[in-house]
């Protein structure tokens, strides 16, 4: 697997303050080197907001001024995000549950395309 491949894990939120801290610190986790985190946040009322920039100023914080909507916050992460590899979390993610990203990689460059999408894992048709 080339080490240099690029994931970028986009999470669409609204109202999930009580999910986000442990998705996040799930996701800080992980020890693939090249992942950027982005959390679409869809005019949540709960404090997600303020509870990501106050405590994971690193994400990539995209804010909606209505709830758009699941696929239409992926999209909008989706096309600024800069990785060659798309990973939707959900935000309700437990550790326990969530697979290596280098994983995924090795397991999909295998085996796909640069341009073909597998499931919730797939490359970025916008990079």
């Amino acid at each position: 697997m080339d080490p240099t491949r690029t994931v970028s894990a986009i999470v669409v939120t609204w109202n999930h303050a009580s999910f986000v801290p442990v998705c996040l610190e799930a996701l800080v986790a992980q020890t693939y080197p090249h992942m950027e985190i982005i959390i679409v946040d869809n005019a949540s009322q709960d404090g997600t907001v303020e509870w990501v920039r106050a405590h994971f100023p690193q994400v990539r914080l995209l804010e909606q001024n209505r709830n758009i909507g699941f696929a239409a916050g992926f999209n909008h992460g989706a096309l600024v995000a800069s990785g060659e590899w798309l990973l939707s979390v959900n935000p309700d993610l437990t550790p326990a549950i969530f697979l290596n990203a280098q994983f995924c990689i090795s397991f999909l460059s295998g085996r796909f395309g640069p341009k073909e999408s597998l499931g919730r894992f797939s490359c970025n048709p916008f990079r």
